[in-house]
């Protein structure tokens, strides 16, 4: 019985710990690379994205792939790159745009990721990071201007 017990229990043991350590997903987010980013939109020049929900693409960001401006409430908005987290660096051609279906949601034509724009995080995989956000998006009612930069 000690003889069993000595080789059953170093196996139980593998056992125990073999599918915690080898079913692990790997998970690759590259992210996006710093980029200086400076830019004003008069919404009276952009009508298209007056309205909240509406999306605006402007040039600049990372390898100049573009800075998605999302009007989000009547006074709020979000600025986001458009380089894919899940690829970044790694592939810059990884562009993410705003989805045809709706514009609550941009999309990555290459790795099939979707984000929220509410937000920037990942609705759909394989991306578990979410769109670099320009937080410093500001609107003056005033002038009607949207302000992006970092």
């Amino acid at each position: 019985m000690t003889k069993l017990l000595k080789y059953c229990i170093p196996v139980i043991i593998f056992l125990f710990f073999l599918p915690s350590s080898s079913c692990k997903k790997e998970t690759t987010c590259n992210g996006v690379p710093v980029v200086s980013v400076y830019f004003q939109a008069n919404l009276a020049l952009y009508p298209q994205l007056n309205p909240p929900g509406n999306n605006e693409v402007f040039s600049g960001g990372y390898q100049y792939n573009g800075v998605l401006v999302y009007h989000y409430t009547a006074n709020q908005f979000y600025a986001y790159d458009c380089t894919c987290p899940y690829d970044g660096e790694n592939n810059s051609k990884a562009v993410v745009s705003a989805s045809s279906v709706s514009s609550l949601y941009a999309v990555c034509p290459v790795c099939g990721s979707s984000f929220l724009l509410s937000t920037g995080s990942p609705n759909k995989g394989p991306s578990t990071c979410p769109l670099k956000a320009y937080t410093n998006t500001t609107y003056d009612a005033g002038t009607n201007t949207v302000t992006v930069s970092n």
